[in-house]
């Protein structure tokens, strides 16, 4: 008797483990969790932890993973070809040692630039056994579902279509845009100009105090496709936001990169375009 209380003792305990295990599993990728980093511009992969770094910053430190994609489980707005090579992600100033080198985990990321990787929903990440190959094809095919039923993916399948009529804009206003969309490079200028008309977007003054500084929508409407159409291509994609890049900045020191960037509606909407600042290593090699 004594022997067979051990052994369902010993089971129970297993059995308990496994439980643990796929609540875990359920907590930190749930429909609900993986629909709202989708939305959000995420994408999902399966990775394997390289090295982890320190590096000085100004104020404080911030932390980098080197990681190996061995599964790009929902690319989102990568390419293939952004994970052929090691990726190196941001993960901010508090999560050196929430990963582990040489382990492999679920983890989401995101492109902010041509050559910079972030760690995203960073709360969010499961160690995965790639021996258990029925583990990693239910992850995958779970991912998928719910990926099928977002409306991110509808945004990026749906084509920009003809050419659009556009809204009543100044002539010196469309001059601007066309002369932007055939420059790649060098209109830094111009895109500040886009940005303080009418189809850029003002700081919201009513919310000067938020911590988060808040945008208007432009005065006037803009599809996306209307938007495509006078600036052209997206240097980047995240989610419902476009980035253009437009050259060097040379109104600063050191000098920084400038980018347009425009953000989506799920009805395609512009709701807000704004032009900013970012450092150039993470646009230029």
């Amino acid at each position: 008797m004594k022997r067979m209380a051990v052994i369902i003792l010993i089971v129970v305990c297993i059995s308990s483990a496994f439980i643990s295990v796929a609540d875990s599993y359920e907590d930190q990728f749930s429909e609900a969790v993986l629909m709202d980093a989708f939305e959000k511009g995420r994408s999902l992969v399966i990775a394997n932890i390289l090295s982890v770094q320190k590096k000085k910053a100004q104020h404080g430190a911030f932390y980098y993973y080197k990681v190996n994609v061995v599964h790009p489980v929902i690319l989102g707005d990568l390419l293939n070809e952004d994970l052929q090579e090691p990726v190196e992600l941001f993960a901010g100033a508090s999560y050196g040692d929430t990963l582990g080198k040489g382990e492999t985990y679920a983890l989401f990321i995101t492109k902010d630039a041509p050559f910079f990787f972030c760690w995203a929903h960073r709360d969010n990440m499961q160690r995965i056994n790639l021996k258990n190959k029925q583990e990693v094809s239910t992850f995958i095919s779970k991912a998928e579902q719910v990926y099928a039923k977002t409306s991110i993916r509808k945004f990026r399948d749906t084509e920009a279509g003809d050419t659009p009529t556009l809204p009543n804009i100044p002539v010196e206003l469309r001059k601007i845009c066309d002369t932007f969309r055939k420059k790649e490079e060098n209109r830094a200028k111009l895109a500040k100009t886009i940005y303080q008309s009418e189809m850029g977007s003002r700081p919201d003054e009513s919310k000067r105090w938020s911590s988060d500084r808040i945008y208007l929508p432009p005065k006037i409407l803009f599809s996306r496709s209307q938007v495509l159409h006078l600036l052209g291509k997206p240097t980047l994609k995240i989610g419902r936001t476009y980035c253009w890049f437009c050259g060097i900045d040379d109104t600063s020191s050191p000098k920084y990169v400038g980018m347009l960037t425009g953000t989506f509606d799920q009805d395609e909407n512009l709701i807000r375009l704004i032009y900013n600042r970012d450092k150039i290593l993470k646009w230029q090699k």
